[in-house]
């Protein structure tokens, strides 16, 4: 796995919703390759243009650190397109997230089978009674309700979810820790106990005219089917439609008489047999299920909350790939420093180096300086050995990424350590 940092800063450098950062990543594996891939290859590559390659240039990854900090405020997990994390759907489309925070259960985003709901802001009584249950419906089944947290149909769905004691996705526009909308707090409060709520967006990031739209590629993007509840022709909900038909997903419509409304966007969907006709969860789950096959013996295991340090699949083989790509790195600077020219010596004092055997021995004879303890002293120690990166760091301490990123805070607050191209090293 790239370290999050790499892809915070592809994500920063070329945009939410970028189709080039998705080609970049799939030429040159993942967000780091692409990064120490340099300009030269970059240009090689004839993906990119002078004027791009500039603009990869503009930021550095040592400057997610901002943002991996307001992660840390806000609670929220950073799952990428190379974690076992990543809803698989979204991987299908042709610009899909670099980065998704995520508050709540990051196991949610692995559930097999979901399901947006959307619709208008402005919803009728009975348009909402009529999203509650269907959204239950929907839940009680083992299907993930996903929706995007608006005002009328979205709090409908997400509220008809968590009354069956379901699970719901709350898929933001806006930055999490963003004041947006704030008498929908309790409900994204209740989502993220079971679900979650998520972000392509960095934390405090506010809403703009065009995060809404780019946001719903994300709802029809990570589900296998979305629903339509009482939308107007060219409304963002109708939209969403399209989005997930040009995703080749299954869409549902709610027959305007069903819902009570006088919306007829549903009903030109029907009509141009652009989706089917949904008048209850069964028509939904029939469908799903021929499609799908039987969800519900996987659904429990897929979603249970999986903490941090715990063996995730592949867990074993990402951490093998970091302690690989750190050793191939060091014989890479060996070779280097042997195939360089031998300068004159100097006849000054340096500090004699002893090398280092395990963690509670640091390879500087310098003193530890006073005041250190627990996991700052255990983040210093490694950091005697070299300069490492904060993934690097995790694996050799055994301590949680949160509780690392914390410890070298501290550490470069204490004017001890200090950070550089994705890097940490001691000064």
């Amino acid at each position: 796995m790239a370290a999050a940092e790499y892809w915070i800063w592809l994500q920063r450098t070329l945009g939410p919703a970028s189709a080039l950062a998705c080609k970049l990543t799939a030429h040159f594996g993942d967000a780091e390759k692409l990064y120490y891939a340099g300009r030269k290859e970059w240009l090689a590559s004839g993906l990119l243009t002078e004027s791009q390659c500039d603009k990869l240039c503009k930021h550095s990854p040592s400057e997610s650190f901002d943002v991996m900090m307001l992660c840390l405020k806000y609670q929220l997990e950073i799952i990428t397109p190379d974690s076992p994390f990543y809803p698989q759907q979204l991987l299908h489309i042709s610009n899909y997230p670099t980065v998704l925070y995520v508050q709540g259960n990051r196991s949610a985003l692995r559930a097999p089978v979901m399901t947006a709901i959307v619709g208008t802001r402005k919803a009728s009584q009975s348009g909402v009674r009529f999203t509650r249950k269907l959204a239950h419906g929907l839940a009680k089944e083992k299907i993930a309700v996903v929706s995007g947290g608006a005002l009328g149909i979205d709090t409908a769905a997400h509220e008809g979810a968590l009354e069956a004691d379901g699970v719901t996705l709350v898929v933001l526009g806006c930055g999490i820790g963003t004041q947006y909308l704030m008498q929908n707090e309790p409900m994204r409060r209740n989502a993220a106990e079971k679900g979650a709520v998520i972000s392509e967006y960095p934390p405090e990031t506010p809403p703009s005219k065009g995060s809404f739209p780019t946001r719903n590629r994300i709802l029809a993007g990570m589900s296998q089917a979305t629903v339509i509840v009482e939308a107007a022709e060219k409304s963002g909900s109708f939209i969403t439609a399209g989005e997930a038909l040009h995703m080749n997903r299954l869409v549902f419509a709610v027959p305007a008489k069903t819902s009570g409304s006088f919306y007829g966007g549903t009903d030109l969907l029907i009509r141009e047999k652009k989706a089917y006709k949904a008048e209850g969860a069964q028509d939904i789950v029939r469908i799903l299920r021929m499609q799908n096959g039987d969800w519900v013996q996987t659904f429990d295991e897929a979603i249970a909350p999986v903490p941090y340090g715990f063996p995730i699949p592949d867990y074993e083989a990402h951490q093998q790939h970091i302690r690989e790509n750190s050793e191939s790195q060091q014989m890479h600077q060996q070779e280097v420093a042997e195939a360089a020219p031998v300068e004159p010596k100097k006849h000054t004092k340096k500090k004699t180096r002893t090398p280092t055997v395990s963690v509670e021995a640091p390879s500087v004879c310098e003193p530890v300086p006073p005041d250190l303890e627990g996991d700052l002293l255990t983040v210093w120690k490694i950091l005697a050995d070299g300069e490492k990166s904060p993934q690097e760091i995790t694996s050799r301490s055994g301590l949680p990424a949160h509780k690392v990123m914390i410890a070298i805070s501290k550490l470069e607050f204490k004017n001890l350590v200090g950070r550089d191209f994705g890097k940490v090293f001691l000064k």
